[in-house]
């Protein structure tokens, strides 16, 4: 009865908190993992490639070493594609998902801690197990975690490892050989759906054998048999992982927003290391500003003299040795600590490259250590400081301004969540000096100006749009996205000259980057400079070698405009050499051979069209103009009625 009444409290409160994100729309990693994921999106049809590719191949399309030894994490993709085939893309559903598992995040969270931790009073206060599944629930870290649908992997893991602790605790008192077994299996396959959801879960094989240690004082010799189920669980993922990403090295990442510490020396990349784990410390304690984005430079790369990184290396190494004290000593307090260190340890950039400085959703998991240490120290308040009135006048009141502070800052933070729009112009504020994050910004402000209708309104967004970008490419000069997004944008100004400008800027970098080859035609449309257009054309030529629509713009170039037939055939022959099933090159090549007098040659080339596209009525028009300028009448007849036939049919439509 009484943990009914408990899971029906931690539900309430995770609605109350969390409700106003129903009503949310897809944001940020959504895309990666649901809108934009041709896996996710196929439903159950997809669910085979779910489990067979890395976990980013469904939104790029191939396989790519995005990050360093890639990411296998199927088991949240494959709760999404179910969602799909039952809802089709609905976002409601997907954030009700998402509560729901906070929900029952939290209530096995009380549960592990209720059968390791024993009440020592009669009233609530009392109860570590309850004060820090309070503490734990209503910490604003967690508003990635939930608000954001990508972030349910953060949450299945713990789901998950915290099943495979029950068990595992379960298993020290289970006497009968059958329960043993089920409780045996019930870890190992609960560990094994941890790690598909993240290879985080491997922390675990640490935790759980500390906490049957600490609390149930159990034999090594006991504790390894119980943890021996759950090893072969991991080995069994590791062979999987193994086989279906190889073997998970890759060349060293070159990109700064995959690799942040790229320009960094080692002795920096270190001390920036115990930087941003001194802010997670700081989240922790006060949880604000908070942000999606800690990109480069949001996080400055820092050296050994500053402060901060002194203040966190010696925080941190008090930490480890109170930890490791503390466990050996069976201390709750030593638990809380390592369970804070070794889940943080795998985010951290030590062990091995995340991908960036840090994420306020890495802390999911080791906020625990954090709520329980928080509750010891309000149990030690009201045991050592205060009599029994006293302190439970000051915990309540306590608990209470944490409750109304929390609540507010969860609440108005998941409004910030509503849309890709509205979390990138909110969190730009915070990280301003982040090129993703200013990036992230003005190509959203940017799209969003495209369907403005109002010039006034459009004008605006495209003028922060293209400050924003501006910052972004000041604050990382090679980055790609954001030199396409500013050139983009200036187009819409009529600055073509600026836009060839960035574009040539991602081209001497990223010379098949394919989105500037798309967009350059459009631009360079828009201008009357013959003249400026071959040059450009002869620029990208010279970058990107082979490329049929360069040659082909120049061979059109050089024969309709310039008049030089000889240039023009030269590049119409490279074009079509290059891919011989496009219909433009082909035809046009033929109507320079016919002005060159290479008549055979020109019918050769129009016949060759013909058989690519057979209902073209220039083409026919084409070949009966050759065939009367060789006398060849019947022919250009027969010719001339075919092409007034079809553009008749075309004019029809």
């Amino acid at each position: 009865m009484k943990n009914r009444i408990i899971f029906i409290g931690i539900a309430i409160l995770c609605f109350f908190l969390y409700g106003n994100t129903l009503t949310n729309d897809y944001a940020l990693d959504d895309s990666l993992v649901l809108t934009q994921n041709q896996f996710t999106r196929r439903g159950f049809k997809g669910l085979g490639d779910i489990f067979t590719y890395d976990s980013f191949t469904g939104f790029f399309g191939v396989e790519k070493a995005l990050v360093a030894g890639g990411r296998y994490r199927p088991l949240s993709l494959a709760s999404l594609a179910v969602e799909t085939e039952f809802f089709e893309m609905n976002p409601f559903i997907s954030h009700l998902v998402n509560i729901l598992m906070y929900i029952l995040t939290c209530y096995l969270l009380y549960l592990v801690l209720a059968s390791l931790i024993p009440n020592t009073g009669k009233k609530w206060m009392d109860s570590i197990p309850l004060l820090a599944t309070f503490v734990f629930l209503v910490h604003p870290i967690h508003t990635e975690v939930v608000a954001n649908i990508k972030g349910r992997d953060e949450m299945m893991i713990l789901i998950f490892s915290l099943l495979a602790t029950l068990c595992a605790i379960k298993l020290v008192d289970e006497e009968k050989p059958g329960l043993r077994y089920l409780l045996m299996l019930g870890s190992a396959v609960s560990l094994f759906l941890g790690f598909l959801s993240k290879e985080n879960a491997i922390t675990f094989l640490a935790i759980i054998p500390a906490a049957l240690y600490v609390f149930k004082r159990v034999p090594v010799t006991k504790i390894i048999v119980i943890i021996l189920p759950m090893v072969v669980a991991t080995l069994l993922f590791l062979y999987i992982r193994h086989r279906v990403l190889g073997a998970s090295i890759s060349d060293p990442i070159d990109e700064l927003m995959n690799n942040p510490f790229v320009y960094a020396t080692t002795p920096e990349k270190y001390a920036t290391i115990l930087y941003t784990l001194g802010i997670y410390m700081k989240l922790l304690l006060f949880p604000h500003p908070l942000t999606y984005d800690y990109y480069p430079f949001h996080i400055k790369i820092v050296d050994w003299s500053n402060l901060v990184v002194i203040a966190s290396t010696i925080a941190y190494l008090a930490l480890i040795v109170y930890a490791i004290w503390g466990t050996l000593a069976r201390k709750t307090g030593g638990f809380a600590a390592l369970l804070f260190i070794a889940s943080l340890s795998i985010v951290s950039n030590l062990v091995f490259p995340i991908g960036t400085f840090m994420n306020e959703r890495f802390l999911f998991v080791s906020s625990i250590g954090f709520a329980i240490g928080t509750a010891l120290v309000l149990r030690y308040i009201r045991e050592k400081w205060l009599n029994q009135r006293a302190s439970t006048i000051v915990i309540a009141s306590f608990l209470g301004v944490v409750f109304i502070l929390s609540s507010y800052k969860v609440i108005s933070r998941n409004r910030a969540w509503k849309d890709d729009l509205t979390l990138f112009t909110t969190d730009v504020k915070v990280s301003f000096n982040s090129a993703k994050s200013t990036c992230s910004a003005g190509g959203k402000l940017f799209e969003a100006a495209k369907e403005q209708r109002d010039s006034t309104a459009k004008f605006k967004m495209l003028d922060e749009s293209v400050y924003y970008l501006r910052r972004s490419v000041a604050i990382h000069p090679t980055y790609t996205d954001a030199l396409l997004l500013l050139g983009n944008a200036l187009f819409e100004y009529g600055m073509y000259d600026s836009t060839i400008y960035y574009y040539k800027r991602i081209a001497n970098r990223a010379p098949y980057y394919s989105k500037v080859y798309e967009n350059l035609p459009i631009v360079l449309n828009r201008t009357k400079d013959v003249d400026y257009k071959i040059r450009t054309y002869q620029f990208f030529d010279s970058i990107k070698k082979n490329d049929y629509d360069i040659n082909y713009q120049l061979g059109t170039l050089w024969g309709k405009e310039k008049g030089n037939i000889p240039l023009a055939t030269s590049y119409l022959e490279k074009a079509y050499n290059i891919n011989q099933s496009r219909k433009e090159a082909t035809k046009d090549l033929g109507v320079a051979y016919g002005f060159a007098q290479r008549t055979d040659e020109a019918l050769k080339m129009f016949q060759k069209a013909l058989s690519i596209d057979p209902n073209d009525d220039q083409i026919y028009y084409n070949i009966a103009i050759l065939y009367a300028s060789t006398g060849r009448t019947n022919e250009a007849q027969s010719y001339f009625a075919k092409s007034q036939e079809l553009k008749q049919k075309k004019n029809a439509k």
